[in-house]
């Protein structure tokens, strides 16, 4: 049996909210945690948007660590002999997206490498809006002129992340957000490598296993469209001679 301790408050004058019931997800595809809570009704008026329609700003913490966490929707449900409120959102990131951030055209008007591109992306007029970038991937030059994106701050973000296979991860508390590797070792490598955390199986409700037949692919070739490199890539050790389908990316 596992007791978790929960606890829930408005930052903004460190109102203490006692959850009923409070759920967090996060995958590895998201760039933002989300939440569903279930709260007493009379919490209602500290949950409600502030006169600009700005959410609020909550922390939950579970055994002891932290999350930051934005108020994004609102329910009232009533019983007979009981009243609760549903509130439900994203992580603190969610305001580098539609509808807090405008949509932008992202461009570079000289060589970058894409962790400046990153950078870039996160500035106004360059003034930077107060949002850093933990860069935990390899790093590459963008020639000038070829990056072009129109949306909000942190679709300009994936797309440059996802032009190297990465993903991003959101900061618990701060404004940070992590550009990490999706497979930080090679598949042939994993029977070797030591994992950064081990989940018991007698705490694992469900588990399920599924064989997957793929081509034994050792080569591949990754290019620019318009511009940057044309490179044969292959697995150390073979001829790189069974091509997986071409990459290419702006």
């Amino acid at each position: 049996m596992v007791l978790n301790e929960v606890t829930l408050k408005r930052v903004t004058g460190n109102i203490e909210i006692i959850p009923g019931i409070l759920v967090g997800t996060i995958e590895s595809g998201s760039w933002t945690w989300g939440f569903d809570a279930t709260v007493p009704a009379e919490a209602l008026v500290d949950l409600e948007p502030d006169a600009g329609g700005s959410p609020v700003e909550l922390e939950a913490t579970i055994n002891g660590t932290a999350y930051r966490l934005l108020a994004e929707r609102l329910s009232r449900e009533r019983t007979f002999g009981q009243s609760t409120v549903k509130v439900s959102g994203r992580g603190k990131s969610a305001v580098l997206d539609a509808p807090y951030a405008p949509t932008m055209t992202f461009t570079n008007s000289g060589d970058r490498t894409a962790q400046q591109l990153m950078a870039d992306a996160l500035q106004v007029n360059g003034v930077p809006i107060g949002w850093t970038i933990d860069w935990g991937i390899t790093d590459w030059l963008v020639p000038t002129g070829v990056w072009s994106h129109q949306g909000t701050y942190i679709s300009a973000l994936n797309a440059i992340a996802g032009a190297a296979g990465a993903y991003l991860q959101p900061h618990r508390t701060a404004q940070t957000i992590r550009v990490l590797p999706r497979y930080p070792s090679a598949p042939w490598e994993w029977g070797t490598v030591t994992p950064d955390f081990v989940l018991p199986a007698a705490a694992t409700a469900r588990e399920s296993l599924e064989w997957k037949d793929a081509a034994p692919y050792n080569g591949v070739y990754v290019s620019g469209v318009s511009a940057g490199v044309l490179g044969w890539v292959k697995r150390t050790g073979t001829a790189g001679d069974v091509l997986a389908p071409m990459v290419v990316d702006p």
